[in-house]
């Protein structure tokens, strides 16, 4: 029995069009992500820097 592993042009390009529309959509997801990351970091950054500023506050204050 023989089996058939040649494909055809119209069955390639499908697959290659499949995988291509997958990627980009994986593209999209990971910069959706690295975006959502990068405000997460903002918003904790901002955090930190607003308890600096009542830790130092607070250190003056007791001075």
């Amino acid at each position: 029995m023989v089996t058939k592993h040649l494909t055809t042009s119209k069955e390639h390009d499908e697959v290659f069009n499949n995988l291509k529309a997958l990627n980009e959509k994986q593209r999209i997801l990971v910069e959706n992500y690295i975006t959502t990351l990068e405000r997460k970091i903002m918003g904790l950054e901002q955090t930190n820097q607003n308890l600096s500023l009542k830790v130092q506050r607070h250190y003056e204050n007791l001075y």
